[in-house]
């Protein structure tokens, strides 16, 4: 049961992180206003006459959703020499539209310091380390994801999915302390509109801080967790066992104490 649990856990982690990948590539085009990516490059980028015409209409196929037609002009643009930033970032999206996620985050790696250098300001820039973590916590390369959900965190503020991955990170590497604190954190952040299409995302943060409470004997967490969750969910196993397990405990403590005073007066 618990390692049927684990995996159902596994797959909508799995599914949420997917969903915003793709809701993040698919507003790539979207936001790069009021300068368009061409004004971006032609202000910054790494531009020469010999591939300049090909990166244009690499830019202009990206955004009008003929991948084919951009990853070859943007190809061809790198085959010429053209080292930019935002043209490999715009081929690691595709790959990520595509479903190759180590093609992706390796362009996007190589794509990072030079983004950093000369488009600061560009969106993709401004979300790149909360991409890059998304990427490399799908790869399990959760130290280094950890590293970069914690910079965006810094730079962009308290987001409810970023705290909820950086909360098990913690919990596989065991670090409980710090696991407790950021699920803790990401229930008092409202779930964003693109990620309600996963309706248990709150559910599966408290089923995390009721083990965690549990198994680290914070019987008051715990129980107050377990009635939290039974309030919407009346017959939930887990919640069920803890409200139990803790109201046994605390009735024996309680009859170990009448004991121990009964003794004390004699």
């Amino acid at each position: 049961m618990e390692l049927q649990g684990e995996m159902r856990k596994k797959t909508l982690i799995a599914s949420t992180v997917a969903l915003v990948l793709l809701l993040f590539v698919l507003a790539l085009p979207l936001t790069a206003a009021p300068l368009s990516d061409w004004d971006y490059y032609q202000q910054s980028g790494h531009t020469a006459p010999k591939w300049d015409s090909l990166v244009e209409a690499g830019f202009g196929a990206f955004d009008s959703g003929n991948t084919d037609t951009a990853i070859n002009f943007l190809e061809r643009a790198r085959s010429l020499g053209c080292k930019d930033g935002l043209v490999t970032a715009k081929l690691a999206a595709i790959q990520e539209l595509r479903g190759n996620i180590v093609l992706a985050l390796k362009l996007l790696e190589q794509a990072e310091p030079i983004l950093r250098n000369r488009y600061p300001k560009h969106p993709v820039t401004l979300g790149l380390s909360e991409h890059l973590g998304t990427l490399l916590y799908q790869q399990n390369r959760y130290d280094e994801a950890l590293t970069k959900f914690l910079d965006s965190l810094r730079m962009q503020g308290n987001d409810f999915l970023k705290l909820y991955l950086v909360g098990q990170i913690y919990r596989m590497k065991g670090m409980t302390k710090e696991a407790i604190a950021y699920f803790e954190k990401s229930l008092s952040c409202d779930v964003p509109l693109q990620q309600q299409a996963q309706p248990n995302l709150k559910l599966l943060v408290e089923m995390e801080l009721l083990k965690l409470y549990s198994d680290n004997k914070k019987d008051d967490k715990a129980l107050n967790m377990a009635n939290q969750i039974l309030a919407r969910d009346p017959q939930n196993p887990a919640a069920i066992s803890v409200r139990d397990e803790i109201s046994r405990r605390k009735y024996k403590q309680k009859e170990q104490d009448v004991m121990q005073r009964i003794i004390e007066k004699q």
